[in-house]
C-alpha cells in the first residue's frame, strides 16, 4: 500500500504465526509491527523447542485488502480507509480483519474473528479461500463492502480415497466492516446440494455492469463447478430469488478421475461463431451465428497431494450460454455438464486443419454441438495448481509435474519437478504460439499477470541489435539475423512464470474473430498487430463501475 511520501507498506504472513507489516521507504526496509492471532499461540512452544517431526502452520492463507480511495489518487490520505483480511489455511479455521488506515497504529476491525465450527459459521472449515472484497445489490448493504469466500477445506480430503466432506460445503457473504454473516449457502442454509468442500476463491461477476456483483462461480474439491445467481436485492424474493445449481461435474470417485479443484474458475465474457450444418435439396449448407457465452476455465489438481501421480488431471473451457443472471428453478435448471459434453483437444484437431477450410468448418460444426472443450495433461502426475487467465482471447494455464512421488509435500514450495505454461485459443483449443506448452521453472508456476510496458519488437537472442531470423531445422543452435533492427515498443506483456529459452516478459497475442479469417487458402487465427488494447471481444470477470460506489459508507 502507498501511504505517500515514498512510504510503501507490505503485508506478509508466515508459518511462525505472525502477520508482518513492513515499511519500504527509499532504500530502507524495516518492520513496522507484527500481529499473532490468539488462535496460534499454541504453535509457539513447538517452534521454540524445534520439536522433531512436528510441522506447524501459522498465517498460511492469502491476504485481501480493501482500499477505499475517496479522492482516487492512489495514495492513502484524508478520509481514506484501508482494511486487511486474511485466513489461516492449514493454520486453522479463522478469518481476521484489521484496520490499517493508520499504518503505525493498526486495530482489530471486528469485535471477534470469524471462527468456523460453531455459531453462524458452523460449516466453515480450514480457511483456504481468499476473501473477495466487493459490492452486491442486497437490501441494506448496497453501500457497504462485503467479503465473499468459500466455506473452506475439510481435511477429510487429505485422504487418498475421495469421500463426501462434513464441513466446508458452501459459500459465505459477510459484512466487511463488522464480520457479521449476511448470507450463506450451506447444506443447512438455503439448501446447498454440494457434497465437497470449497477451498478455492470464489469468482464474482457483474453481468449487467451496474457496479454490483450479481453472479458467483465456485469450484469444489470433488471436481464440481457451481453457479449462484443473485438477480434481486432480496435473496428470498418470491419473484426473483437467489438460486444455485451445479454447472459441471468433472471428477469421480475413481482414483484416475479423482479431479479436485483448489483454485477459482476464470470467467471471460466473449462470443464464438457457432457453425451449423443443414441439408437443402441434397446440398449441405453451413451457417454462422455469433453466439455470446461466458467462458468458465479451470484446471484440476490436488494441491494437498502435489506429488501424487495417480489422477489424470485436465484443463477445461466450458461455455455457459446462460449469460443473463436470473433465477433457475424447476425445469429451468440446466443439465449438468460432464466431460462427455466437451470436445477433446489432445490431438489438436483445429491446428491440424488450418490449411483445409472445409475440414476446419466441419470441425466447427462438431465443436458447436459440444459445450466446450478439455485437454488431458500429458505427463505423469502433471496437474494445475494455479488459476487460469484469459488475455486477448488466449487462455493461459499453468501446470506442475512432480519429479517423483518421494518429494517433500509439507512445505511451502516444491522443487525438483517442472513447471509449464499452456496457451490455447479460447474457442478452438489450439495453439496460438509456435508451441502449445512452454517450460517455466522447477517449481509451481503462478498465474500469468497482464501489464502494459515496454518490450522489444522481436527476438534477439545474440543481443546484437538485430531481429533473429527463423531457425534452421538442420542447425537449430545457429542464430541468423535479419536486416530488421530491434525496436522498443509499448505493448501488453505478462509477468509471472518465466519461459525457458524465450524472451521474457512473455509477449501476448490477440486472436481474430469471431468467425474465421482466410489468407492464401489457410485459416489465420492470430492478429499480426502488436496488441495495444483488446476492446470488448473478451472480458474477464466483471467491470467495476467505481462511480457507483464512491459514496460507500
Amino acid at each position: 500500500m502507498d501511504y505517500g511520501n515514498d512510504d510503501i507498506r507490505i503485508l506478509i504472513g508466515t508459518n511462525a504465526g505472525f502477520l508482518h507489516f513492513f515499511q519500504d521507504k527509499k532504500d530502507v526496509l524495516k518492520e513496522s509491527w507484527a500481529f499473532i492471532p490468539s488462535s496460534l499461540y499454541k504453535i509457539i512452544k513447538p517452534l521454540r523447542e524445534n520439536q522433531a517431526n512436528t510441522k506447524v502452520y501459522g498465517v498460511d492463507g492469502p491476504i485481501s485488502v480493501f482500499f477505499d480511495d475517496k479522492n482516487n489518487d492512489g495514495v492513502v490520505n484524508g478520509s481514506d480507509r484501508v482494511w486487511a483480511f486474511f485466513g489461516l489455511r492449514r493454520g486453522g479455521n479463522y478469518y481476521y480483519g484489521l484496520d490499517i488506515t493508520n499504518p503505525d497504529s493498526p486495530s482489530l476491525l471486528w469485535n471477534q474473528p470469524i471462527e468456523g465450527g460453531s455459531g453462524d459459521f458452523k460449516e466453515l472449515g480450514q480457511t483456504w479461500s481468499k476473501p473477495t472484497v466487493t459490492y452486491i445489490n442486497m437490501e441494506g448493504y448496497k453501500k457497504r463492502p462485503v467479503l465473499i469466500f468459500g466455506a473452506g477445506y475439510d481435511t477429510n480430503k487429505d485422504n487418498v480415497i475421495r469421500t463426501d466432506d462434513n464441513e466446508g460445503r458452501g459459500i459465505y457473504i459477510v459484512d466487511a466492516q463488522t464480520g457479521n454473516k449476511i448470507w450463506a449457502l450451506t447444506p443447512t442454509e438455503n439448501g446447498f446440494k454440494g457434497k465437497h468442500s470449497i477451498a478455492a476463491d470464489v469468482s464474482v461477476l457483474d453481468s449487467d455492469y451496474d457496479g454490483f456483483v450479481d453472479r458467483l462461480y465456485a469450484t469444489d474439491t470433488g471436481g464440481d463447478i457451481w453457479r449462484i445467481d443473485m438477480p434481486s436485492e432480496k435473496p428470498n424474493s418470491s419473484d426473483s430469488p437467489w438460486t444455485h445449481f451445479k454447472l459441471a461435474s468433472l471428477g469421480s470417485s475413481l482414483s484416475t478421475q479423482d479431479r479436485r479443484f483448489f483454485y477459482k474458475p476464470l470467467i471471460a465474457r466473449t462470443m464464438f461463431s457457432k457453425v451449423t450444418e443443414t441439408t437443402i435439396n441434397g446440398k449441405k449448407i453451413f451457417s454462422r451465428r455469433d453466439t455470446p457465452f461466458d467462458a468458465v476455465l479451470v484446471g484440476s489438481g490436488n494441491r494437498s497431494k502435489p506429488t501424487s501421480t495417480v489422477t489424470k488431471d485436465q484443463l477445461f473451457m466450458i461455455r455457459d450460454i446462460n449469460t443473463v443472471t436470473q433465477s433457475f428453478v424447476g425445469s429451468d435448471v440446466p443439465k449438468v455438464i460432464t466431460q462427455s459434453d466437451l470436445m477433446n483437444m489432445d490431438s489438436d484437431p483445429f491446428g491440424n486443419a488450418l490449411d483445409n477450410v472445409d475440414k476446419f468448418t466441419k470441425l466447427e460444426v462438431e465443436l458447436g454441438a459440444y459445450k466446450g472443450w478439455y485437454y488431458n495433461l500429458p505427463s505423469v502426475g502433471e496437474k494445475s495448481l494455479a488459476a487460469s487467465t484469459v488475455i486477448g482471447g488466449v487462455a493461459y494455464f499453468t501446470s506442475y509435474t512432480p519429479a517423483s512421488a518421494t518429494e517433500t509435500t509439507n512445505q511451502c514450495s516444491l522443487t525438483g519437478g517442472s513447471g509449464s505454461v499452456y496457451a490455447f485459443h479460447l474457442h478452438y483449443g489450439t495453439k496460438v504460439y509456435d508451441s502449445l506448452k512452454f517450460t517455466t521453472s522447477n517449481d509451481v508456476p503462478d498465474t500469468p499477470q497482464l501489464y502494459f510496458g515496454v518490450g522489444n519488437s522481436c527476438v534477439d537472442n545474440n543481443n546484437n541489435g538485430y531481429c533473429d531470423d527463423l531457425p534452421d531445422p538442420n542447425n537449430p543452435d545457429v542464430i541468423k539475423d535479419t536486416e530488421d533492427k530491434v525496436e522498443e515498443l509499448s505493448q501488453f506483456l505478462t509477468i509471472g512464470p518465466g519461459i525457458k529459452g524465450q524472451e521474457n516478459p512473455f509477449k501476448v497475442q490477440e486472436i481474430l474473430g469471431p468467425g474465421i479469417t482466410v489468407e492464401d487458402g489457410k485459416i489465420k487465427l492470430v492478429s499480426d498487430a502488436v496488441p495495444i488494447g483488446f476492446g470488448f471481444k473478451t472480458q474477464q470477470t466483471f467491470i467495476y463501475k467505481r462511480e457507483v460506489n464512491d459514496g460507500s459508507k
